[in-house]
């Protein structure tokens, strides 16, 4: 399933990577998680799943806790975030994961909207569930629209979105033209 020429080119570009793409990584981290949390409002979608359900499939509960970038400062990784809307392109992903799995010093969180989850639930080898995404090598978190505010924002509590583009050293969004000239 790797593709060696996606997998050559993600590497070169976590290894050359320049110092203004973290700049753009964090000012797209933020619009995407903002964009996807608007669009919810929007749409009424169900926001705040409480903790241990979920309205989707049991493989798509939220993670158990909010990540907090300072914990991984000095781990010695790569920071990759992966990003996926309802565009066909979020199929990609688990190809995406497999072709970095070789890659121990690489750490992969994925964000997902609730339109990106039906690529993702199981249909078929190349769509695996989010929970099989998760058990992937380097995969340490999958994030969806209802983690952003799981509880109430309190002062000095962790945001998700501030805390992955703290932690986030690159982003790719999932998107089909992108995707298809990786």
């Amino acid at each position: 399933m790797a593709w060696p020429a996606t997998d050559k080119a993600i590497a070169e570009l976590l290894l050359k990577m320049p110092g203004y793409l973290g700049i753009i990584a964090i000012f797209a981290v933020c619009g995407f998680l903002l964009f996807g949390l608007f669009i919810s409002m929007l749409l009424k979608d169900k926001r705040f799943t409480p903790a241990g359900s979920s309205h989707l499939n049991p493989a798509t509960e939220a993670t158990e806790e909010i990540l907090k970038a300072s914990d991984h400062t000095n781990d010695g990784k790569r920071h990759l975030l992966l990003a996926a809307t309802g565009s066909v392109a979020t199929i990609k992903i688990p190809n995406i994961v497999q072709a970095l799995a070789r890659y121990s010093n690489l750490s992969i969180r994925i964000i997902l909207t609730e339109s990106a989850t039906n690529f993702l639930a199981g249909q078929a080898e190349e769509q695996p569930s989010l929970a099989t995404i998760r058990k992937m090598p380097n995969v340490d978190g999958i994030y969806r629209d209802a983690d952003e505010w799981r509880r109430p924002w309190t002062r000095g509590a962790s945001i998700l979105h501030i805390e992955l583009r703290r932690w986030a050293d690159l982003m790719i969004p999932s998107q089909e033209l992108g995707i298809r000239r990786v």
